[in-house]
């Protein structure tokens, strides 16, 4: 494993944080940041600095990952810099090996601690071309068993309690995405882009009922200032993107989506664009906050059957099933972030997608693929061809058992702000539904 704090490494074509171009290699529990004052004693002398720059392929760990891999909780809070193919983990990701070609249990990190955030420059990932919040452009070939299961050539998670994510901030002209800026094969899976500081944090606890479709966490923020910009995946050609989801806020100006900004091929199965992190605080009838319903509602349920719910007392979370005895576990022994399911109250806050053309809360722009399985409850703003779940579509895409959210529980509070599943054009299999449904 290698640490490096407050580096400051410029070059030209393939830079990174730990090495400019692996072939055939592991980066293994590794980290680039900036100081944090907790482990190092005093406070980062490289704020709102690049901590790496380069012209392109340039990586927070790896400029180029050739047939490699970067696994085991490895992660970048540095700030990264470039112009094509940029991203927090590595630049681009190349190969064609039948084993180590792949990224797990990683990350690019926006928070170390309350004063030490994106703010400041950790985990913040800038560029022109391809700008992904782990990789910038990504181009490999996945190896899937005969039972269906994707074993290489992919980002992903080793097993259901780890994941791949980014929570830092994403800044680019075109092909921007909080995961990955261009698509062009492989698998990104059980990853996420997130609007929190951290799973479960009390930045996401807020008591204001007004908040759908806000928009205020700058947590996982990716921007967009020419085209295709998306929650997960700037611009999708091929490759697939399965259980996975978005809840940072989009922005740009042409084709901007919750998902995907623009999709020309490729699958995207079991995926969503929703804020379920952000609940709202519960109060009793003197309008103060009531801790044991927060804990209540600010739970997580599992595909065990099992419901969680914090316990502040002993900062453990209690364990409850019908027939079984309770019993707490520590935080390591949750399940996995992609069963996690909030008990009640979301807010919807966050996962809002803004744009001028083609915006939509799934996709800005869809000319071909698959859709299967997805879903979005995003707020959608836009000027031309704008929907709730595709802002334009054309070609032959088909979609499957997909739908966007139109309005709250009470039926009156609109969550997308769109009627139309599609601004322009059409897709069939798309429905609206409301949270009750």
């Amino acid at each position: 494993s290698t640490s490096v704090v407050d580096s400051n490494i410029n070059g030209h074509t393939n830079v990174g944080g730990i090495a400019g171009y692996v072939n055939k290699g592991t980066i293994y529990s590794s980290t680039v940041r900036k100081r944090v004052k907790a482990s190092d004693g005093e406070t980062t002398k490289t704020a709102n600095v690049n901590n790496v720059t380069g012209t392109e392929d340039v990586g927070g760990l790896a400029g180029l990952l050739n047939d490699s891999q970067i696994t085991w909780y490895s992660y970048n809070a540095s700030q990264v810099g470039g112009t094509t193919n940029v991203g927090g983990l590595a630049g681009e990701m190349t190969g064609t090996a039948a084993t180590k070609n792949l990224i797990t249990d990683s990350s690019n990190r926006g928070y170390m601690s309350d004063t030490e955030t994106y703010a400041q420059g950790y985990g913040v990932i800038s560029g022109s071309t391809g700008v992904g919040g782990l990789v910038g452009k990504m181009n490999v070939t996945s190896t899937t068993t005969s039972g269906g299961t994707v074993t290489n050539g992919m980002i992903s998670a080793s097993n259901s309690k780890a994941s791949s994510y980014n929570n830092g901030t994403v800044t680019g002209d075109k092909q921007v995405g909080g995961l990955v800026g261009e698509l062009d094969s492989g698998v990104v899976q059980k990853s996420y882009n997130t609007n929190e500081k951290s799973p479960l944090s009390s930045s996401s606890v807020i008591s204001s009922a007004d908040v759908t479709g806000a928009g205020t966490s700058g947590y996982g923020r990716v921007t967009g200032s020419a085209s295709d910009a998306g929650g997960l995946v700037g611009q999708m050609t091929g490759g697939l993107v399965q259980t996975s989801y978005n809840a940072g806020n989009v922005s740009g100006n042409q084709n901007v989506g919750g998902v995907v900004g623009y999709m020309t091929g490729g699958t995207i199965q079991n995926a969503y664009n929703a804020d379920n992190n952000t609940v709202l605080q519960t109060a009793d009838g003197s309008g103060i906050a009531n801790i044991e319903a927060n804990q209540k509602y600010y739970g997580k349920t599992s595909t065990d059957g099992y419901t969680y719910s914090y316990d502040s007392s002993t900062q453990l979370w209690n364990k409850a099933k019908t027939g079984v005895t309770t019993t707490q576990v520590a935080t390591g022994a949750l399940p996995g972030e992609d069963t996690r399911t909030y008990n009640n109250r979301l807010a919807y806050r966050d996962a809002t997608v803004t744009g001028t053309t083609n915006v939509g809360g799934f996709a800005g722009n869809i000319s071909g693929g698959t859709v299967t399985d997805v879903y979005t409850a995003g707020r959608v703003n836009g000027t031309t061809n704008v929907g709730g779940f595709a802002g334009s579509v054309s070609g032959s895409p088909t979609a499957a058992d997909s739908f966007y959210v139109t309005t709250r529980q009470d039926g009156s509070t609109n969550i997308s702000g769109q009627t139309a599943a599609v601004g322009a054009g059409t897709l069939a299999n798309v429905t609206a539904k409301t949270l009750y449904q």
